[in-house]
């Protein structure tokens, strides 16, 4: 979440549970991720799949539910870094 806060924008976020185990546990997490980002004007959707889509069962479903032109997918797993921290690092040889 704190990756994302360094985003300056006004977004939609489709939350997908990808019918996760116990369901009980996800829906806290995606109520802390709203609340966290909420002081932006974001959007907020969250919808649980019925069954496990995978990755690109999601990323359907996510660009189903959404009514943005440009889309970013992100995974738990996946940090937001600054781009000059991208341009900081040192070339290779």
């Amino acid at each position: 979440m704190d990756s994302l806060n360094t985003l300056n924008l006004q977004c939609e976020f489709v939350l997908i549970d990808d019918a996760s185990e116990p369901a009980d546990g996800i829906q806290q997490i995606f109520k802390e991720f709203s609340s966290a980002l909420k002081n932006k004007r974001n959007q907020f959707k969250i919808a649980r799949a019925k069954k496990h889509l995978h990755y690109t069962g999601v990323f359907s479903l996510g660009i189903h539910l959404s009514e943005r032109e440009k889309i970013l997918f992100l995974s738990n797993d996946m940090v937001i870094i600054p781009i000059s921290s991208l341009l900081s690092w040192p070339s290779r040889p």
